[in-house]
This record gives C-alpha cells, structure tokens and sequence, in this order.
C-alpha cells in the first residue's frame, strides 16, 4: 500500500524567539493562521486516506499533533524519545511498515514546507509512486528548479533523463550548501535542483540500501523499531539515544547516488514550494500591506517598507516608523530585531543566548 509520512520532529531554530524548544514552528500558525503541519496534513489528505498518513515528531509534542491531526489514528503519531536527525526518524518509520507490509511504498515530507497548489501536488506523488511500480528498487527524491542562488539549501546534480517520465533524472551527486558565485554557476547551468528533503521508495529498499552503507546503524534501528512495535517506550528509548546522529543525505542519499548498486532519481517538483526556514520567507507565504510588509499580531509599520513585524502578545505593541527590510518577532519575553538580509543568521544567535542565559529563553 501507499503511505505518507510527515517528518514533525525540527526545532525551528531560525524562527526563534516564537519557535521553542516546546512550542516548534511546526505547530505555530504562521501561514495565515493555521500552522504548518495543519497544512502539510490537509495537503496528504488529498491523496491518501487518514490511516496511511503518519506523522514522526519527538515525545514531548506527540500531544500536541494529535490536537491538531484531525482523523488521523492516535497510533499514526510515532514519538521519538531523543533528537537524532532525519536518518533515524525515516528508518524508524520504514522498519515499522516494512514489518506491517513488505511491499509498502511511502512518500516522506516534512511540516515546515509550503506547497501549492495542492491538486499539482498530488499529481506528481502520483506519479513518482507509478513510477516505483516499474522500478521497485529506486530512492526518489524531488528537486525544485532554483529561482535564485540560495546558499542556505542543498542542490541535486541531475543527469541524464530517465525512460517512464519526463522529469525524472538519474542523479550525479548530493551537493551541501553553497557559496554565493558556486550557487549562482548552478543556477546557470540549469543542471541542479534545490534539494527538497522529500523522498519516495519502497520502505524495504530504502532500509537494504541504508544496511549496505551502515549495517551497524541499520542493526540498531532494527530493535528500536522492535521495541517500538511492542509499545516498550523505555526500551526505545534507551536504543534510541544510542543512534548516531546523522541526517538521511549523508546515512543514505549521498553515498547511494555513487554506489552502482543503487538507482537514485529526482523528479522535478514543478510546485510552488518555500522552506519556511528564516522570518523573511513569511512575506512569500502571507499577505503584505501595500509596501511590503508582513503584520501579525498587534503591530503597526509607519513609513516602513518590506519588513516582517510579527507579536503574540495581546497585551504588546509593536511599532516601527522609517524603516526598511527588517525582521521585528516579539514572542514570550524576547523581543527579536535582525535586517532580513541576516535572518539565516539567527541560529548562530540562538546560540550565543543558549550560552549567556541556559535554557531560560529556549
């Protein structure tokens, strides 16, 4: 069977001070009013039915998804007991329904995209699971075709088409965040795509070909997933924290794209897609006033032009006169003042508060 599932387990470091270590950007309702995984599972619900969307997320927020999951079984909602990075959350799920159904497929997306129009979107999850219907063995992944030179995500080399789909490439190599002149000689060359961390395969593929790149870590994930299955949440947890950390490009994607063992294809992903990774992606997701800005909350910019003004606090005011492309968050006792050229920065920020103040403002 198909499935679905939806990574919800990111911190939301570079939309602090709204986004905590409690209360993520997942779950925050930055998009018009409703959150980011409010619209990544209504999004799913148009191709899949609730009982094959999962959602993996850490522990401490299983709560609150299930608050906002709609139809969704409770059981759907994994938790994880530790934060371990992307390889882990995805093998977890894979080894789960594997273990259900040999033969599952399952398309993984994460809770911090914005995706549109959702009817194009479904379309083309379509047909990359068609297209696993003829290769069974091959890991998809999307690539968006880059609009400027980001140097904040990573690109997919692609190359030459393959039969079944015309927009579907074998892909050359996994391509970690850029400088500006090597991003810009990317997007020139019309060859790479933005990595969209999204991905599709057969959930038993996906964990033969991690077991040949990591067999150790492959055999440990096995008995987190057995203790999963069996509902014993102090033994996966204590198998959990004994994951290495590591993301699922360098655990699976980058060494499979050069191994002759494995077949890694991108579909293009011709979607209006945004990672809402930074405050001043709000301004491509919301409605701005007529110069620009973006105001959530009690705000008011007076002769301010393309800034980003967001305040949840009803009892706060927020006001800024003659200025220009400036990111004003004020959430739960921190006010937050950056230049939207700089608002990539704030995790290094976030940091520097972490060190002068503990835990106090995370």
């Amino acid at each position: 069977m198909d499935h679905a599932v939806i990574l919800a387990g990111g911190s939301g470091v570079r939309l602090w001070p709204m986004s905590r270590r409690h209360r993520p950007k997942q779950v925050l309702p930055l998009v018009e009013g409703r959150s980011l995984l409010e619209l990544a599972i209504e999004r799913l619900r148009a191709g899949f039915p609730a009982d094959r969307i999962w959602i993996v997320t850490s522990s401490d927020l299983v709560g609150a998804v299930r608050a906002m999951a709609g139809d969704l079984p409770a059981g759907n909602i994994i938790g994880e007991p530790a934060v371990r990075d992307t390889s882990n959350a995805i093998g977890l799920i894979c080894l789960l329904l594997a273990r259900r159904d040999p033969q599952a497929k399952l398309g993984i997306f994460t809770a911090d995209h914005i995706i549109r129009p959702t009817d194009r979107f479904v379309a083309t999850v379509r047909e990359a699971m068609a297209f696993l219907d003829r290769q069974p063995d091959a890991l998809i992944t999307f690539g968006v075709p880059p609009t400027w030179p980001h140097t904040g995500l990573g690109y997919i080399h692609r190359g030459e088409g393959l039969a079944g789909g015309e927009k579907f490439f074998a892909v050359r190599r996994f391509v970690e965040k850029p400088d500006r002149p090597t991003a810009e000689q990317y997007v020139a060359s019309g060859e790479y795509y933005w990595n969209s961390g999204m991905f599709l395969w057969r959930a038993q593929a996906a964990i033969d070909a991690m077991e040949r790149f990591r067999p150790d870590h492959v055999a440990l994930l096995r008995r987190a997933a057995a203790a999963a299955d069996r509902n014993d949440a102090a033994g996966l947890a204590d198998l959990y924290g004994k994951l290495p950390k590591i993301s699922i490009d360098y655990a699976l994607m980058e060494p499979a794209s050069t191994s002759p063992a494995c077949r890694v294809v991108v579909r293009e992903f011709d979607c209006q897609w945004v990672d809402l990774g930074s405050w001043a992606v709000l301004a491509d997701v919301n409605p701005t006033d007529s110069a620009g800005n973006v105001c959530m909350g009690e705000t008011i910019a007076a002769d301010s032009a393309g800034s980003v003004l967001v305040n949840d606090d009803p009892n706060h005011l927020v006001a800024t006169m003659g200025v220009k492309d400036l990111v004003v968050i004020n959430s739960g006792g921190v006010t937050l003042v950056v230049p939207r050229s700089r608002a990539q920065d704030i995790k290094s920020l976030v940091e520097q508060v972490r060190k002068q103040h503990g835990e106090k403002f995370d």
